[in-house]
């Protein structure tokens, strides 16, 4: 489900069974969304959300991982949400299970690997984790 927005330009690879919820007045600069192995997988993307371009965004991982005896070891499917009034810099990768909370900033080429709780905060590094606290942004021109 896709709302109305300002501009979505995305690339999703998924079972027929996934989900995708973009609320208002998102903005998708460039994302690859990758919903594959595992059915029933979901991606949110919260209210006024800035995506910027080369963004990857797992759901699952993209191939198996056995151990010595053949089975699975990585077979857990997880959603991925981003909160609303978030702002993802560019080039930057979610993994599965991963979570923004509102109003927060993911700095460019960031690698996000688990849920944030705080709002109001920049995200940055690989892995991910909080940079500064106590932030708001907004876009357009600056007076």
């Amino acid at each position: 489900t896709i709302h109305k927005s300002y501009q979505i330009n995305m690339l999703v690879y998924a079972y027929d069974d996934s989900s995708i919820f973009i609320d208002d007045n998102v903005g998708i600069g460039g994302a690859r969304i990758h919903m594959m192995n595992e059915k029933g997988t979901s991606l949110y993307i919260g209210p006024d959300a800035v995506l910027s371009y080369d963004i990857e965004i797992y759901t699952t991982d993209t191939h198996p991982i056995l151990d010595l005896h053949g089975n699975i070891i990585n077979n857990t499917k997880s959603s991925v949400v981003i909160g609303a009034h978030t702002w993802v810099g560019a080039s930057s990768v979610l993994l599965k299970g991963c979570q923004l909370p509102e109003n927060c900033i993911v700095g460019h080429s960031s690698v996000v690997t688990k849920k944030f709780q705080e709002p109001n905060t920049i995200i940055a590094g690989n892995p991910a984790r909080v940079v500064k606290s106590n932030i708001n942004w907004r876009g357009g021109k600056i007076d």
